[in-house]
């Protein structure tokens, strides 16, 4: 399981652990953790300005000129040329994008300028984006691989950037490996109005729950304690005095939109968070009463500490905001509850994705797969079915006690599986390594608390370096080398999870 060991970290303060800023922290703020990419008025330099320029503007550009490698008038959220010739606008490298918000804001020395924002436009839909530091043992190996019979579905979502062609297995050993057993699925009822299949009540027929023995962790870990990045506590959030102002109401929105529901939607690989998201959000009163507070902290010029505990405060706004389909509509303002039957299959499937993802983030173990509960039709493009396989495949992992050879056995199996169908997109890279991390760090209680200066081992393939790759490959996503907020603080969470239990 070897990479390529991605390209040089941007220069760090030598008194200071890296982290990325959080969306929308002023310049000055974000300066102290990472080099930024210039901002526009920084485009034009001394000696060479022209040929700079240029340059540049080939990595601002939409995807899809780029891609075709005409100039793009760089519009938002989608460009005019590819309005006008009717192609898929595929977005924006968010490396190269301006700062929504706040961080166009340059303070004065005594007070901030006032905020203006507008109101919030329709996400376009969310498309991979390929990342250049892809490690080479997780490069796709999807010819390998047979979706398991049975595992299908119908409704659309974002699949793997188009760039990449699939390739032989870099393992010969994974290669040769037959994918994971398909698991057997329950009786399910059938809503011919929503299309989804719903697991029937019957919870002798779900799988078993794992052997008893040792937890993996010696204490449980809490899921709120993940949120310390670095062991920095987020800032305490005092009550909210009265309702939420109308042009913060109107800056959540556009931030949500534009910097949060697109890459949760590529985290989770759904479409529900664009579509269907910002309108649970407004219904959510505590989680309003959070965003409003990041946003008040990203306004304010801090000092290091201060910053250290916005990001964390950024990690507790990113999770709320993933766990918003896991809450029952009935459970929002002015939204009445539906029967189980009627509630939507992108909801359904990203609440459960959610639930594993947690599951894995806090080393819990579930006396069955979530994921089983959801059934799709049949008739469904590979790239699809392999979204849903590895998802699938997740759920799995986390029912597994590594107790005896045989469990030892599955998991293995498993992380194969998963491995076999990363497909060169960054939120399953980060999940697999979060999955390594999970079922090898407590292999290796004396491993450096922060290896990211480390040079990659000659040998990836002990054990030992399948750690040491995955923890190294979850801090560069953390301090910066991810490709949205939303990656940054999930990595920096799996890091500090890993460091609770040792």
């Amino acid at each position: 399981m070897g990479y390529y060991p991605p390209p040089g970290q941007p220069p760090q303060h030598h008194h200071m652990h890296m982290t990325a800023a959080p969306m929308g922290m002023p310049s000055q703020a974000m300066a102290m953790r990472y080099q930024l990419p210039p901002q526009a008025d920084q485009r034009i330099m001394s000696g060479g300005r022209h040929k700079k320029e240029i340059k540049r503007r080939t990595k601002t550009g939409c995807l899809t000129c780029r891609k075709r490698r005409i100039k793009c008038d760089e519009a938002h959220p989608t460009c005019r040329n590819c309005q006008k010739s009717k192609r898929e606008c595929l977005g924006y490298d968010p490396i190269f994008k301006q700062q929504p918000g706040p961080a166009q804001i340059q303070p004065a020395p005594s007070a901030a300028p006032p905020v203006t924002s507008t109101p919030a436009t329709a996400a376009p839909p969310p498309a991979q984006v390929a990342y250049s530091h892809v490690p080479q043992g997780y490069a796709p190996a999807a010819p390998n691989y047979a979706p398991a019979p049975g595992h299908s579905t119908s409704p659309p979502a974002p699949g793997p950037d188009p760039s990449y062609e699939l390739s032989a297995a870099i393992d010969p050993a994974l290669a040769g490996a037959d994918p994971a057993a398909p698991m057997s699925i329950p009786p399910v009822a059938y809503d011919p109005s929503t299309r989804v299949y719903v697991r029937k009540e019957d919870k002798e027929s779900l799988t078993p729950p794992p052997p008893e023995g040792l937890p993996l962790k010696a204490k449980r870990i809490q899921i709120d304690e993940l949120f310390a990045l670095s062991g920095v506590a987020p800032h305490a959030q005092p009550p909210t005095p009265g309702p939420i102002p109308h042009n913060v109401v109107e800056e959540i929105k556009m931030l949500f939109s534009r910097d949060y529901a697109i890459h949760m939607d590529r985290c989770v690989e759904t479409t529900w968070y664009s579509t269907k998201g910002l309108t649970r959000l407004l219904n959510d009163h505590s989680t309003m009463e959070l965003f409003a507070f990041f946003v008040s902290q990203i306004r304010h010029n801090q000092d290091y500490d201060m910053q250290r505990r916005t990001t964390s405060l950024e990690a507790k706004l990113v999770w709320r905001l993933l766990s918003l389909p896991r809450q029952s509509a009935s459970a929002t303002n002015g939204t009445n509850g539906t029967s189980e039957h009627e509630t939507d299959l992108l909801q359904k499937e990203a609440a459960l994705r959610v639930e594993v993802l947690e599951a894995l983030l806090t080393y819990q173990i579930l006396p069955f797969n979530p994921l089983a509960e959801l059934i799709y039709d049949p008739q469904v493009p590979h790239l699809k079915q392999y979204e849903v396989d590895f998802w699938r495949h997740l759920g799995t992992f986390v029912t597994f006690r590594d107790a005896d050879e045989e469990s030892s056995r599955n998991i293995e199996a498993t992380l194969g599986a998963c491995r076999n169908i990363l497909g060169m997109i960054e939120c399953r890279d980060v999940i697999y390594s979060m999955m390594i991390a999970r079922h090898y760090g407590g292999r290796f209680p004396d491993l450096p608390e922060n290896v990211s200066h480390q040079p990659y081992p000659p040998d990836q393939e002990d054990d030992r370096s399948k750690m040491v790759v995955a923890k190294k490959f979850l801090e560069d996503e953390s301090q910066g080398r991810g490709m949205s907020q939303v990656i940054f603080r999930l990595a920096g969470m799996a890091i500090r999870s890993w460091s609770l239990g040792q």
